[in-house]
This record gives structure tokens, C-alpha cells and sequence, in this order.
């Protein structure tokens, strides 16, 4: 998937999340808000492992040293035909270890345990909960997006390397355009849906 398909997936998915969540009384506008905005940002954050993807291109003080790690333990490898080293060069490469469920839990567990607790103030703890949530949601929807591709992604990595898949949307495609325009209406209808609850109409 390209970039704009990845946010217009997290924008849809942060909208019906938490328009949900307000409804049933977990989030309250604030909340809500920050959810929606951070998504955005957090459906872009995986392909950090790609020089060449927007946040690739927005952050290149960690995608390029993320690239020159793959490289480094390709040619160890190459040298050395240690098979640690290629395990390791798999990590960094695109669709590697920042594609993988198990590391993004290991990153946002802890952030949600030590960050909220940590503010005093209600408001601003509300919205730097939504926040986590959203920047948490963006990527859980970037990886599902993923694995609609043919590639995948290594959902037990770094235990297991297999990449699965659940369709084969292939990026730039027919099939693509098609599934993106149906994300956009689902996107439209999204809106809706959250303006009837924001709105106390449902």
C-alpha cells in the first residue's frame, strides 16, 4: 500500500475507533480528537524502514541509519556466512522488525503504563492518552493494510521471520485504486457515523 492509502486506512479506522469509544463513554472529545490526529502520524511510522516512504523521507536521521544497519549485517553475512548476521539484516530491512506486531507492543505498553500517571492535569492527560491510542492505532492499521499485500508482514518476528498475508493487493495497482476508493466512502459514511454520536443523535 502507498502512503496515502495507509493514512486514508488510519483516518477511517481512528474515526469509527473513536467515535465508539466516546459513545460507550471511555473517551470524551478531547480524547477523541487527539485520537484522530495521531493516527494519522502513527499510519505512516512503519515504513521508517524505507528511505524512500514519506516518513522515510520526513525522518531520514532514522531511516537511513536503519538502512545502513541492514546493509552492514548483509555484508557480515556475505563475508562471514554467519547466519545471525542475516537473521539481523532481515530486522532492518523494509517489512522487517518495524512491521512486527510483538515490537511495536513492546514500544507503546510501556508508554502507556509510565507517560499517563505521570500528568497531573485531566485534560491534558485525556488528550495524551487519545494521543498514545491514536499514534497505537495508526500502526496497528498500517500493519493490517500490509498484510493485504502480497509481501505481508512478519507478525511473530523476531521469534519467527514467515511474513503472512491476507490478500494480494498489489501496491500502485488496479486493485489498489479500487480498495482505496471503497476506504473512501467508508470514510464519508465514518463521518457521518461519528457526527450522529458526537452530536448526541444516536
Amino acid at each position: 500500500m502507498n502512503g496515502k492509502t495507509h493514512q486514508l486506512v488510519g483516518l477511517t479506522g481512528s474515526i469509527l475507533t473513536s467515535a465508539i469509544l466516546y459513545k460507550v463513554g471511555v473517551f470524551d472529545v478531547p480524547a477523541s480528537l487527539a485520537t484522530v490526529a495521531m493516527s494519522s502520524i502513527g499510519s505512516y511510522i512503519p515504513d521508517i524502514d524505507h528511505v524512500g516512504s514519506k516518513a522515510g523521507k520526513k525522518v531520514p536521521l532514522l531511516s537511513y541509519p536503519i538502512k545502513g544497519f541492514s546493509n552492514l549485517f548483509s555484508w557480515l553475512y556475505k563475508k562471514t556466512r554467519c547466519k545471525v548476521f542475516d537473521r539481523i539484516s532481515e530486522w532492518f530491512e523494509h517489512r522487517g522488525i518495524f512491521h512486527a506486531p510483538l515490537f511495536w507492543m513492546l514500544i507503546f505498553i510501556p508508554l502507556f503504563i509510565f507517560i499517563p500517571p505521570l500528568i497531573t492535569h485531566e485534560l491534558v492527560q485525556h488528550m495524551v492518552v487519545g494521543g498514545l491510542f491514536g499514534l497505537a492505532l495508526g500502526v496497528v492499521l498500517h500493519l493490517f493494510a500490509d498484510m493485504l499485500n502480497p509481501t505481508g508482514i512478519p507478525l511473530f518476528m523476531p521469534i519467527i521471520h514467515t511474513k503472512f498475508r491476507l490478500a494480494r493487493i498489489v501496491t500502485g495497482s488496479k486493485a489498489e485504486l479500487v480498495f482505496k476508493v471503497l476506504m473512501l466512502l467508508l470514510l464519508f459514511i465514518s463521518i457521518g457515523f461519528a457526527g450522529l454520536i458526537f452530536f448526541n443523535i444516536m
